[in-house]
């Protein structure tokens, strides 16, 4: 006997499809809640998580579960937003407009409150990003079986690798590289000495913190020595003389 039965039977697939591509960013913004009171804590070593870090993921898991089970339960009280394998009434809707909109929110959120500098923040950015455009384009589809359609569900796979990524954490340097040819990124780790006595290489240090990163910074005597990974492109105006340089960027 199928799970669901009734007129209301082919609705349930698509809100179930709809809270899915609204529960992954949801758990996202969750995990990044439960992260920053974590980061002020002092971590010797490897630190133990509080139960309380994980409340509002089990909290949002529960709502999950919670929400599948009704839409399941009550299919005949759903909204209809598919007609056949015609959903255009929906691609027009409100709520996938802010479907979308609070997937490409997440994944900025994301980017700005880790800076993706762990391997698994890079893998779910990557997840993020092809869940968003999986949704775009399953929504501009308007109907199953569609190309948007076939293609939303490819990336929809694709989202799910990233996902198998960021646990493992395989395949990372390769991905770092092809972003870094693809945008022109690419750094180089180099030792750069400055006179903190003097205002254009004071001027350069904060140039150097606001383009790189920086991974040492040793100051002795008035002497500076910073080790960072520079973008190329900035390389040349960074070591550069006071005497030939130009202080503007």
């Amino acid at each position: 006997q199928p799970l669901v039965s009734g007129a209301g039977e082919e609705q349930v697939a698509v809100w179930l499809w709809i809270l899915w591509h609204a529960g992954f960013p949801a758990f996202i913004l969750l995990a990044l809640a439960a992260k920053a009171p974590a980061e002020g804590r002092p971590r010797p070593g490897v630190a133990a998580r509080s139960p309380a870090d994980l409340l509002p993921v089990a909290a949002g898991a529960a709502l999950a579960l919670a929400a599948s089970g009704w839409l399941i339960a009550h299919p005949n009280l759903l909204p209809v937003v598919v007609d056949g394998n015609d959903y255009s009434s929906f691609s027009h809707s409100l709520v996938a407009g802010v479907i979308v909109a609070f997937n490409v929110f997440a994944l900025a959120a994301l980017i700005y409150a880790t800076r993706l500098r762990e391997s698994l923040y890079l893998w779910l950015a990557v997840a993020l990003f092809a869940f968003a455009l999986d949704i775009a384009l399953s929504i501009g589809g308007a109907s199953r079986y569609s190309a948007g359609w076939y293609v939303g569900h490819g990336l929809s796979l694709a989202s799910a690798a990233a996902l198998m990524s960021a646990r493992s954490g395989e395949g990372l340097n390769e991905l770092v590289q092809m972003i870094a040819a693809r945008l022109a990124l690419d750094t180089r780790r180099i030792t750069i000495a400055f006179d903190s006595g003097k205002e254009f290489d004071r001027a350069q240090i904060a140039r150097l913190y606001r383009v790189a990163r920086v991974v040492s910074h040793v100051a002795t005597n008035g002497r500076v020595l910073i080790e960072a990974d520079v973008p190329r492109r900035y390389i040349a105006r960074l070591t550069t003389p006071a005497e030939g340089a130009d202080a503007n960027e």
